[in-house]
């Protein structure tokens, strides 16, 4: 990943490449954004659990959406539905890391304000200040350990192949929000 990339880590449509960051190539600027928000366990731990771990078949998820998939279906449900790809995948491969990640990140997300006004849907709120909560790793942060914190928690009904079969129908009703 170049170090003045402006995303962190992500499934590249074009190339059909999953791109996995290193801690090393990040900004300054984005080292001090996970160092932010990372609480106790620093922005390089907190970094490696996401990074170089969960979201790599959270990203997969992703290129398995756009491969696979021939409608659209909404941000929401599109991150949502990456996150219970990865837990599946890692209830398969590895559960046992589960549980700790599931603490660390209940841990950091008490600490991020939620940028969800009051009074209004997370999931449409999501889906139509997409554009704008990517540019806010913090506001972005605050949505994506949420939906990796659901994942988490229904970790033991989230078989692999139903998972898979439920990829490319999901939608964003009745998903409720953080």
């Amino acid at each position: 990943m170049d170090a003045s990339a402006a995303h962190w880590e992500g499934f590249w449509t074009s190339t059909r490449v999953v791109a996995v960051p290193v801690w090393a190539e990040l900004t300054v600027e984005q080292r001090n954004q996970l160092d932010q928000m990372s609480g106790s366990i620093g922005g390089e731990m907190l970094f490696g659990w996401l990074f170089r771990w969960f979201f790599v078949p959270h990203e997969l998820g992703h290129a398995l959406q756009t491969t696979f998939c021939s409608g659209e279906i909404g941000h929401f449900a599109s991150e949502r539905q990456a996150n219970d790809v990865a837990v599946a995948f890692w209830m398969v491969e590895n559960p046992q890391p589960l549980g700790e990640l599931e603490a660390i990140l209940s841990d950091v997300i008490s600490a991020l304000p939620n940028p969800v006004p009051d009074r209004e849907n997370a999931s449409e709120f999501f889906d139509s200040h997409y554009d704008a909560l990517g540019s806010d790793p913090l506001a972005y942060g605050y949505f994506q350990l949420h939906f990796v914190l659901d994942s988490l928690s229904r970790r033991d009904e989230l078989a692999w192949v139903d998972v898979l079969r439920q990829l490319c129908h999901m939608s964003d009703a009745g998903l409720g929000g953080p």
